[in-house]
């Protein structure tokens, strides 16, 4: 599972498939096949591939980085720059969504959590439940605060807005987090080189590895 996470777009590179959500879920089924057959054939070089890999991953979780950034290092202070105004104009939408988004979404990730022990898993079971939970919660939210609300057509606006701007926060904070990572791995580079080429060294070393075991 850690090797597709960090592993799963390479190899649909190596395919030379166009990235869509349909050809990453085809290419990681392929991916995983293709790991259970190595672990039967070489089990021994399976175990320290994935001792390898272990130990990679430990590494970009102290430094609080993730794998795709060490896979494309781009460091432009112009665009974090721009990227953190849009942040701030974004951020009284992101407010407005939390607000009304933020009790059904972590009330089904918790139980999502807490019942589904497979991750493959939760995405559709998070579905399956949001469809049911977040009408509730928008019509008990949109009956708490419409009496605050002056007008049929604003109280219709509000309604429409609750989700539309529920997926806009969403949107908003995997921004956020892919900035602040940007921002982490650019300190990185300027202020601790050594560790910084290190951990690019090791990705490629890692990724090459895996390249020769694993076929297209």
């Amino acid at each position: 599972e850690t090797i597709r996470e960090i592993y799963g777009r390479h190899y649909l590179k190596r395919q030379k498939h166009k990235f869509s959500a349909l050809n990453l879920f085809k290419s990681d089924q392929n991916l995983v096949k293709k790991l259970d057959a190595l672990e039967e054939k070489n089990y021994l070089e399976t175990e320290i591939l994935v001792q390898h890999v272990n130990e990679y991953v430990s590494k970009i979780k102290q430094l609080k980085i993730r794998n795709w950034l060490i896979e494309n290092p781009r460091f432009n202070l112009g665009k974090i720059a721009v990227n953190k105004l849009i942040l701030i104009l974004g951020l009284p939408v992101f407010l407005f969504g939390f607000v009304f988004n933020a009790i059904p979404f972590f009330t089904i990730d918790v139980i999502t959590r807490k019942k589904i022990k497979d991750k493959g898993f939760w995405s559709t079971f998070f579905l399956a439940l949001g469809i049911i939970l977040f009408p509730i919660f928008y019509i008990i939210e949109f009956l708490a605060v419409s009496w605050l609300i002056p007008g049929i057509w604003l109280k219709l606006a509000f309604l429409v807005a609750m989700p539309l701007t529920g997926k806009v926060a969403f949107l908003w904070y995997i921004f956020f987090r892919k900035t602040i990572g940007r921002g982490r791995l650019l300190h990185l580079s300027l202020f601790h080189r050594k560790e910084f080429y290190n951990l690019l060294k090791e990705k490629d070393v890692l990724f090459r590895k895996l390249d020769e075991l694993i076929p297209v």
